[in-house]
């Protein structure tokens, strides 16, 4: 959205030389991680060590939240790809990790069933943070934009929801910057006010117990039950 919003009155041949930029996709987990999956897994595997690994994420996600929230229009694009790589760096430590420590802290038999739950779990909340965001984004920007544009400039606009780059790029000059500014001035502080979230599972993650990590299989996976119900069949 600040890549459209924000960006959109710069000509793509300006961006870094016209090198291709993806768009930041927040909370998501996409299984791009071919770079950074190994490195975590040797640091666990080589150290036993994993609890500082979604603390130090979440501290990414703070800082990385607050400096988001600070942005402008003016703000160079490396700073602001400097500022989505924090962000991208602790939620990727954070996603893997914490699945690392549900599967460790619970027996083989229902390793599987805690790993559905969490993956449950973390669909359900970025579903509905997502859902959250983006109604208040959207409700900010309707909100702004009644009040900074002028009422002979709304048809030149059009329907917000509609905007795109191109659309804002045809815009006059003074209407576009009014735009431009609405999007950062919509979306910035939503980031601040995520950061104290950050911080909160900061905390929490300091309660989580480190367990050692498992060099064995469990071989109680079959169910007592069925465990006599074989032993009667051999008799």
């Amino acid at each position: 959205m600040w890549c459209d919003g924000i960006l959109a009155d710069v000509p793509a041949d300006d961006l870094w030389g016209g090198c291709h930029i993806d768009r930041p996709s927040y909370g998501a987990d996409d299984g791009h991680d071919d770079c950074r999956i190994p490195v975590e897994r040797w640091l666990v595997s080589k150290y036993g060590r994993y609890k500082w690994m979604p603390i130090t994420g979440a501290a990414f996600i703070a800082i990385a939240l607050v400096l988001l929230g600070t942005m402008t229009p003016e703000t160079p694009l490396w700073w602001f790809c400097v500022e989505i790589g924090l962000l991208g760096w602790g939620l990727g430590v954070n996603l893997q990790i914490l699945l690392l420590i549900v599967q460790n802290s619970f027996p083989d038999r229902v390793v599987g069933t805690a790993t559905a739950a969490n993956t449950f779990c973390r669909q359900i909340g970025a579903s509905l943070g997502s859902a959250v965001i983006g109604s208040l984004f959207a409700l900010r920007l309707i909100d702004i934009m009644r009040e900074r544009l002028p009422l002979d400039a709304e048809p030149r606009v059009g329907d917000i929801s509609s905007l795109t780059p191109q659309g804002v790029l045809e815009l006059p000059a003074p209407v576009r910057d009014i735009v431009v500014h609405g999007y950062n001035d919509a979306l910035t502080p939503l980031r601040l006010w995520m950061a104290p979230l950050a911080l909160i599972a900061l905390v929490l993650l300091c309660l989580v117990k480190e367990v050692p990590l498992k060099t064995t299989i469990e071989r109680d996976l079959v169910p007592d039950a069925f465990s006599a119900r074989a032993a009667d069949g051999r008799k």
